[in-house]
């Protein structure tokens, strides 16, 4: 034979050229990548998917990466917003003890208050602050039952009820009173208290061709209102209306549709992909069928759940399944704006 007549050295890179090539062969191609930071505004935030758009009318959809490096989210709240649980940092002047340590409620109602994430650098804990010209005055340095001191305070919200609140410092709890005009400040790490209209900068990447989907690794917001004001919520559509035109089975079908919705943003928040992709297939079946049989109707009674779907569909793609195309509700914009 030809390969019995070649030297060993021939058969050895022979060998390992063979190798080479099989392992090629199976190593999957990788999806070319770009690199991308800009800025806009939130218009829609769904399913954890923040649909953005810049002055010149680009317009993303954001997925935040679970491993992000950054993700900022600062602004203003109202008390009313504020829930047990969270993270808070104040300072407020408190009575000491024997040990130095504040006793009692704060002297004062708290007029400044700052809800946090943890971060590495924060400590949990109470420290008492430098009084204003105590270097100069000269006074008794022993302590006294009835001294007043400034103490930091950072610790968790226990509770909070007729503007009175209980921070949880370790094993010590701490009381104060906050002002009825407390400005509370908003610095998180996480999302998803973003609204519309807020302001957000990110930086990320997105496939070659799918550039509108960014996988985003950076995310700084800017919140346009406190959270917790009270907004006027306007209903995009009344179920009277609806039932007007609609028949018992269509709002029926209706229901079922919305339903499965729900049930597919769930399992898609769930990290569940498949099922999720299983089940927006069926919705989209049923989805057709609904607007090829009345599109009127079909427009009021599901354009609430529209950009849903949309997200979800989308963020499926990206995820690598092959969906069937959604079909948009005629004029949803004119209806949603009514």
């Amino acid at each position: 034979m030809v390969i019995s007549r070649l030297p060993p050295r021939w058969l050895t890179l022979f060998a390992v050229m063979m190798l080479v090539s099989e392992s090629s062969a199976q190593r999957p191609i990788p999806i070319p990548m770009d690199k991308i930071s800009s800025a806009g505004k939130i218009k829609a935030v769904q399913n954890g998917v923040v649909h953005v758009v810049n002055i010149g009318g680009d317009q993303w959809l954001l997925a935040i990466d679970k491993d992000a490096e950054e993700v900022v989210l600062r602004g203003k709240a109202t008390a009313q917003w504020l829930r047990p649980g969270m993270a808070v940092r104040f300072q407020g002047d408190f009575f000491k003890n024997k040990s130095g340590q504040p006793q009692g409620e704060a002297k004062e109602p708290i007029k400044e208050l700052k809800v946090f994430t943890p971060r590495e650098d924060s400590k949990i804990g109470i420290k008492e602050e430098a009084k204003r010209g105590s270097f100069l005055s000269g006074g008794s340095k022993s302590d006294s039952p009835l001294e007043t001191a400034p103490f930091s305070v950072v610790g968790v919200l226990a509770k909070l009820k007729g503007g009175r609140m209980t921070i949880a410092v370790g094993k010590t709890q701490i009381q104060a009173k906050l002002a009825s005009d407390a400005k509370i400040d908003v610095d998180l790490a996480e999302p998803r208290f973003a609204r519309e209209g807020d302001e957000i900068e990110f930086e990320g990447w997105h496939y070659v061709g799918q550039k509108e989907r960014i996988h985003a690794t950076k995310v700084w917001i800017t919140l346009a209102k406190p959270l917790g004001a009270e907004e006027t919520k306007q209903s995009l559509a009344k179920t009277g209306d609806s039932a007007e035109d609609a028949s018992e089975e269509q709002q029926l079908a209706a229901r079922q549709i919305q339903t499965a919705i729900a049930r597919v943003r769930k399992l898609y928040d769930a990290g569940d992909y498949r099922e999720a992709a299983g089940a927006v297939e069926v919705i989209l079946n049923d989805w057709d069928a609904f607007i090829d049989s009345d599109e009127a109707v079909a427009v009021k009674l599901l354009h609430s759940r529209y950009k849903q779907l949309k997200l979800v569909h989308a963020f499926l793609e990206m995820e690598g399944f092959m969906l069937p195309a959604l079909r948009e509700l005629p004029n949803v914009q004119n209806v949603a704006s009514r």
